[in-house]
């Protein structure tokens, strides 16, 4: 019974996830501290105009961020888009700051 009710609650985080389930799906995706990027819904697809690149940084402009590829929290996006996954609000944000920032695979 018990092993039933834990296999409903991981599927029902698959798929509260939706297509952003690679994500969270992946254990080797995490922050800059070595945590995790996401919970069932912190994870989305964003803009390109959220993101400014100056070589190999990527500035998150909503957040004011800066991400650089190659470091932990800084990976390649499984698609043709950019993504993001949220950490938690901060007093006085207008908008929570990015956990980890996912840049499109054709994208240098």
């Amino acid at each position: 019974m018990l092993a039933l009710a834990l296999t409903c609650a991981i599927s029902a985080l698959a798929l509260a996830h939706g297509e952003a389930e690679w994500i969270q799906k992946n254990p080797e995706f995490v922050d800059r501290f070595g945590y995790h990027c996401c919970g069932p819904s912190d994870c989305e697809r964003i803009p390109e105009n959220f993101v400014r690149q100056e070589g190999q940084d990527i500035y998150v402009l909503p957040t004011r961020q800066k991400f650089r590829k190659g470091e932990r929290g800084t990976y390649r996006s499984s698609d043709s888009s950019w993504w993001w996954c949220k950490s938690r609000q901060l007093p006085g944000h207008i908008q929570p700051p990015a956990a980890c920032i996912f840049f499109p695979f054709d994208d240098s």
